[in-house]
């Protein structure tokens, strides 16, 4: 067992690690050795075509040269994933959810197979978790771009029966909470800015005083 194998970080492997664990992998700890053995474990039955359960594995890996090997390799390969890694943890999954808990990748991979529309055997089997966040990043916009477009459209419908003088723009008609922001932070910079200005005046004045 496990002489010739394959490891491959899929986002298959790491949905069955969540369920293995019952944690998100945004929980995952490097220095957890249960964490990493059942992460191993995952990446075996998910890349391989022999499968066993997770306690003939532990039995394996008791035999040094056996696991002098598979940590070798699984070594490598995070390594090698990680040099293509932007974050350790995908920000963009959080966006999904309105409170703090950590998001399980399971349920990004059916948002992204089934609203989405990506093909389920390239997100299991191809796509690493490092792209999750450009995909993520696409789907968001592509909502927001469908939100805005719908929004006009009723705007459109509806001025002829509203105060056109108070409202005057889709987004004075139903702003969007990233609009809201928007602003939010464009007003924060205006009085950031004029704070500065107004610290540098009143230098200026005692100088010249």
């Amino acid at each position: 067992m496990m002489e010739d194998f394959k490891l491959k970080l899929t986002i298959k492997s790491i949905i069955k690690w969540e369920q293995l664990t019952e944690c998100s992998y945004q929980l995952f700890d490097y220095e957890n050795i249960e964490h990493i053995n059942k992460l191993l474990y995952c990446m075996l039955i998910c890349n391989n075509d022999e499968h066993f359960d997770y306690e003939t594995f532990l039995e394996s890996i008791n035999n040094q040269s056996i696991s002098n090997k598979i940590y070798k390799q699984l070594n490598k390969v995070l390594s090698f994933d990680n040099q293509f890694s932007i974050k350790k943890i995908v920000e963009n999954i959080d966006s999904q959810s309105d409170n703090n808990e950590p998001q399980y990748i399971k349920n990004v991979a059916a948002l992204l197979v089934v609203n989405a529309g990506l093909s389920a055997n390239y997100v299991m089997n191809e796509m690493t978790i490092n792209d999750i966040d450009y995909y993520m990043n696409a789907y968001n916009n592509k909502i927001k771009q469908d939100m805005e477009s719908n929004r006009l459209w009723t705007f459109l419908n509806v001025i002829p029966h509203i105060d056109s003088k108070k409202i005057d723009s889709p987004d004075k008609f139903f702003p969007f909470p990233w609009e809201l922001e928007a602003t939010q932070q464009e007003q924060k910079q205006t009085i950031s800015s004029m704070k500065d200005e107004f610290e540098m005046m009143m230098k200026n004045t005692n100088n010249n005083n």
